[in-house]
């Protein structure tokens, strides 16, 4: 509340494999945990960017996949961008930023992250920051941005 179409959080990410402590870190200090994202209802099928170690990472707990990303879609997310592993936190708001501007101009979500990929060489000498962030959705997804406050 209220509906919102795009979700964006950056903050600090918990992932344990063993299913003790997962979630989002939030600026209070509480944590948002997977389970607590998959009973809730995003009625307005928002993008949501999960800015956060590990966030992307997941599990399977009775035959269903589990964790902050799978959480998102199972509430009703249009789509996740999550990182499987540990971030820089000044790269990851680069990325984002970048990401916000490629998307807007009308490159896919998922495309952007397979670029991204395809430019490293194994000389490069650029953070790895990039290469965790995964999207989770369809692959054709398309984000429409509204411009002028309309």
């Amino acid at each position: 509340i209220p509906p919102a179409d795009l979700i964006h959080f950056a903050v600090h990410g918990i992932y344990d494999p063993t299913g003790a402590q997962d979630g989002l870190v939030l600026t209070d200090g509480m944590v948002l945990d997977p389970m607590e994202v998959r009973g809730s209802e995003l009625k307005a099928a928002p993008f949501v960017f999960l800015n956060a170690c590990q966030v992307g990472s997941g599990n399977q707990i009775l035959g269903d996949y589990a964790g902050m990303a799978a959480a998102f879609l199972y509430a009703g997310a249009a789509g996740v961008v999550a990182p499987l592993w540990s971030i820089k936190d000044s790269v990851a708001k680069e990325i984002a930023l970048d990401f916000y501007a490629k998307t807007s101009a009308g490159a896919r979500p998922a495309d952007v992250f397979r670029q991204e990929r395809g430019a490293l060489s194994a000389d490069n000498t650029t953070s790895l920051t990039y290469m965790a962030y995964q999207f989770f959705g369809h692959p054709n997804m398309e984000l429409i941005w509204k411009r002028g406050g309309g």
